[in-house]
């Protein structure tokens, strides 16, 4: 579904998003409330591990359809959009959440694919651990957000990434370097929205 974007210091822009729970470890936490602990933990622990290697959605129902969402939304506007962070567009009830949760640890954006005509499409990247690493680069850099401003802002010309992805809780590592496009600056932009930071 397309999603209107916050602009201009909505409060949920400055809140910093919290990491996803794959589907399973969310379950096994419900489970244990209701159990003993001790074997019993051991055993269920065994078989999260299992069952998680073989569901064909890891990840929680709301995650899932937030990813949608950002991608529904960037779409809508591709011309202009490179990535879209989950507090750009996030509205706890929205996704059957309490109001004031805090949004899920996502954002979508432009990644290379041979496969579609355009060459690339939306990506979702889940729970991103980054390091930028390299020369700072300082460059113009706009924001959906804040409609109109643009400033210099200094990055990292590279950087390492851990992440999950909407098809699997594994963690995949990349190093993303400038001479591959702008892939490195948009995820620390994007980065940046998660930590509650804003241009």
């Amino acid at each position: 579904m397309i999603r209107d974007i916050h602009t201009n210091n909505e409060a949920v822009l400055s809140q910093r998003a919290v990491s996803c729970v794959p589907l399973l470890i969310a379950k096994k936490e419900e489970k244990k409330k209701k159990q003993p602990s001790g074997l019993t933990d051991a055993i269920e622990s065994e078989k999260v591990v299992e069952e998680q290697e073989h569901i064909e959605n890891p990840w929680l129902p709301y995650v899932l359809e937030l990813i949608q969402d950002l991608k529904d939304t960037a779409e809508n506007i591709a011309e202009n959009c490179l990535g879209l962070a989950s507090n750009q567009i996030w509205v706890a009830e929205n996704y059957d959440q309490d109001p004031g949760t805090p949004p899920p640890a996502v954002f979508i954006m432009r990644w290379p694919d041979a496969t579609v005509l355009r060459r690339w499409d939306w990506k979702a990247i889940i729970n991103p651990l980054v390091k930028p690493t390299g020369k700072t680069l300082k460059k113009e850099e706009s924001c959906l957000s804040f409609p109109g401003k643009v400033v210099k802002k200094s990055r990292g010309k590279n950087v390492f990434m851990n992440y999950q992805t909407e098809d699997s809780y594994q963690i995949t590592p990349i190093h993303l370097r400038e001479m591959q496009g702008p892939y490195s600056h948009i995820v620390q932009h994007e980065v940046d929205h998660l930590m509650g930071k804003h241009v």
